[in-house]
């Protein structure tokens, strides 16, 4: 199923294992690979990034495999 978590989205998505995980044993599970931590600062920021799409599954970013993208990031938490 398609799914898109935005801000709290992703956050709830991240702690519930949707997105930002590792394969882990059979019995344990996937292994969390994402921390959601505050910012060093302690205060929200806002910045703009440049991130690259690497190859991979999504079907959102067929085709963009190489691209550089500029993102607004805003949020208490890195």
């Amino acid at each position: 199923t398609f799914s898109l978590g935005v801000c709290n989205g992703c956050q709830l998505m991240a702690l519930l294992g949707w997105v930002g995980t590792v394969p882990g044993e059979a019995s344990s599970g996937p292994v969390p690979a994402v921390a959601l931590e505050r910012n060093l600062s302690g205060r929200f920021e806002s910045r703009f990034v440049t991130v690259s799409v690497e190859p991979g599954p999504a079907l959102m970013l067929r085709g963009m495999e190489g691209a550089r993208l500029g993102v607004w990031v805003a949020h208490g938490e890195g």
